[in-house]
């Protein structure tokens, strides 16, 4: 079961170049945006980014409140 109300340790850092998306910080690793996907639809917004980690790994994070907080589940 997913639990949205643990906070999971991830947030989310700047870009330092215009054509970047940035990069997530997950439990003290950096994990670089390589893609980002916005959807809105009738008030409710969810942010979608696939990321990488430098040895290799990728995943997918989201956000229901436009970046604020960031899970790696969806309810």
């Amino acid at each position: 079961m997913i639990n949205w109300m643990t906070k999971e340790d991830i947030r989310w850092m700047p870009p330092l170049r215009k054509e970047e998306h940035g990069w997530l910080i997950v439990e003290g690793e950096n994990w670089l945006i390589t893609k980002w996907h916005h959807y809105d639809d009738f008030g409710q917004t969810i942010e979608t980014v696939d990321a990488k980690h430098h040895d290799g790994r990728s995943d997918q994070f989201y956000s229901l409140d436009e970046g604020q907080s960031w899970h790696t589940e969806l309810p």
